[in-house]
This record gives C-alpha cells, structure tokens and sequence, in this order.
C-alpha cells in the first residue's frame, strides 16, 4: 500500500510538473548553431518555437545572418535537431525532424534576405507567423541514417529516456502484480476476497492515471514514436520479469 501510495504521489508531482508549459505565450529559440558561411558571413541555425498550448511547442528552424534577417526556413513540425558536421572547412548542417522522420538540407543557391527574424537572439515572430518555408531540400532519412540519428538523441538526452523507462516500469508492474497474484491462485474468481477487489481496483487506478500523465507529457514534449515505443516495452518487460515470482505454481492458493 505504501509503495501504491509513493506511485500516486510521482503521478500527481508530473501532473503539476506539466502545468507551465501551457502557459507558454512568447516565441522562444531552442538549440543554436553558429555557422560561419563563405557567402553570407557569420549565421545561426536555429530552433524556434511557438507556443502549442496545452500540446508540444510548434517549431521549425530558421537561419538569419548577423543582423538578424531570415536567411532560410524549414516546414513546421516537431522534435527538431540540427546537426553540423565540423570536421571539415565550412560546416555542414542539416535538421531531422524525429516526428517524422524527414531530413532537411540547406539549398544555399535559394537563401535570400527577408525579414528580420531576430533581434539581439531575441525571436520576433512565432513559427507559423512566417508561412514560408525556403532555402531547404526535405527528404525522407533512410533506415541507418534515423537509427544513428535516434541513439544520438537518447545519447543526448539519457536521464530522460531512463526516467521514461523507470516511470512506464512503475506503472505496469502494478498491473504485472495483479496478473501473477491471479496466476497464484489457479484464476479463480469465487469466492469473491473484498481485499482482493479493493487493491485491484487501487492498482488499476493507479496505472491509469500514470498511463494518462505519461500520454499527456509525450504530447507535450513530443519526440520520436519509435523511442517512446520502445520506452514503452522496455519498462513493461522489466515490470514482468522483476514482479514475477520465482516460482507460480497454479495450484497454489
């Protein structure tokens, strides 16, 4: 029970956890690389954000110059990341969208001046203000080029993939309890144990509410489904077989 207990209070902690982002209302950048370009002087990739309400933040990457005029923007869309190659002259960058799966790579021969996009790295508009996407080819990331992609993000970003594996763990070795107790007993159902019942219904509210949470911060810091699936069956795997008893006979009582 007190262990229920501890479960319950990690899912109402997230619940209020999640509550700032939906009152996001100023366009903000995330990751920014510093390019310098042979063309167009020093530049910056950079991830700008909207403000998605109650669901993960609208982005698309921008590129301005040093007086903050728009250089080239990619589509909108969600978990983006830019990535620069360093190891030779000029920098080569390109962005990956996660959501998707789609590779953007610079056109250089389409950048042109438009707008003023930042001021003093301050954003000055939101991403979907724009509706216009230029200076970027898309494609979609072949299989070796979205799995390197995907482990560099979970290198990125470890305690949050292992928080998620902990918390989906959590969560359904509350379920995993049930089903062995059951197994225990020979899958009887009668005589009805009221114990048996109340901690079953506990349980099973429990997991809900953490299924809910978990549901409610993916939409609002969405990433890649492969790795939330494999997140997903990573902690159920390790919820059954840390639960399972070392020995379940049927016929036991």
């Amino acid at each position: 029970m007190i262990k229920q207990i501890y479960q319950a209070a990690l899912a109402i902690t997230l619940c209020f956890g999640c509550l700032p982002s939906a009152f996001a209302v100023s366009p903000y950048f995330g990751q920014i690389e510093n390019i310098d370009h042979p063309d167009f002087g020093p530049i910056k990739f950079a991830v700008l954000y909207g403000d998605g309400i109650f669901f993960a933040d609208p982005s698309q990457v921008v590129v301005f110059d040093k007086d903050g005029y728009l250089l080239a923007s990619t589509a909108i869309s969600y978990a983006l990341t830019i990535h620069c190659d360093r190891s030779i002259g000029t920098p080569k960058c390109f962005v990956f969208s996660e959501s998707d799966s789609l590779i953007f790579e610079p056109d250089y021969k389409k950048w042109t001046r438009k707008n003023i996009i930042a001021e003093n790295d301050e954003p000055q508009a939101y991403p979907d203000s724009n509706k216009i996407e230029f200076g970027f080819n898309q494609r979609s990331a072949s299989l070796k080029e979205k799995t390197h992609l995907l482990v560099a993000s979970v290198l990125n970003a470890p305690i949050a993939s292992l928080l998620s594996i902990v918390w989906w763990s959590l969560a359904w070795s509350l379920i995993a309890n049930l089903f062995w107790q059951w197994k225990r007993c020979g899958w009887q159902i009668w005589p009805i144990k009221w114990n048996a019942v109340f901690s079953g219904v506990v349980n099973i509210s429990v997991f809900l509410v953490m299924v809910w949470l978990a549901v409610m911060t993916y939409l609002q810091q969405f990433y890649s489904e492969v790795l939330w699936m494999l997140q997903v069956t990573i902690g159920t795997m390790i919820a059954i077989i840390f639960t399972r008893p070392k020995k379940v006979n049927s016929g036991e009582s």
